[in-house]
């Protein structure tokens, strides 16, 4: 959880509109450090927001980042599931099937 100005709080990633608020101040003329300290965030989330913004344009999350051991086993997974009835069963093939990968 992270605490906002005048007892808001919020769950997970920053909101957009606190972004929004930030880079408007930043473009006021404010410095970084005073911003950081009002809207209670770090320095560094406010410089990753702002070089973000200068590359992409974007300003909102990024979302969520999936990591991608598992792609290519996605068609030999979604067979698993439809074979097999119970989770634990689903696990050990899983485990087996990462094992021989890595070895």
């Amino acid at each position: 959880m992270y605490k906002v100005k005048k007892g808001k709080v919020m769950e997970g990633a920053y909101l957009g509109d606190l972004r929004q608020r930030i880079l408007r101040a930043l473009d006021r003329g404010l410095p970084v450090r005073e911003v950081s300290a009002f809207f209670e965030v770090s320095t560094s989330f406010i410089y990753k927001a702002l070089i973000r913004q200068r590359t992409t344009g974007e300003i909102g999350a990024r979302g969520c980042r999936v990591v991608k051991k598992l792609v290519g086993y996605r068609g030999a997974l979604l067979k698993q599931v439809r074979l097999q009835l119970r989770i634990t069963e689903l696990q050990g093939w899983l485990l087996k099937a990462l094992a021989s990968q890595a070895a």
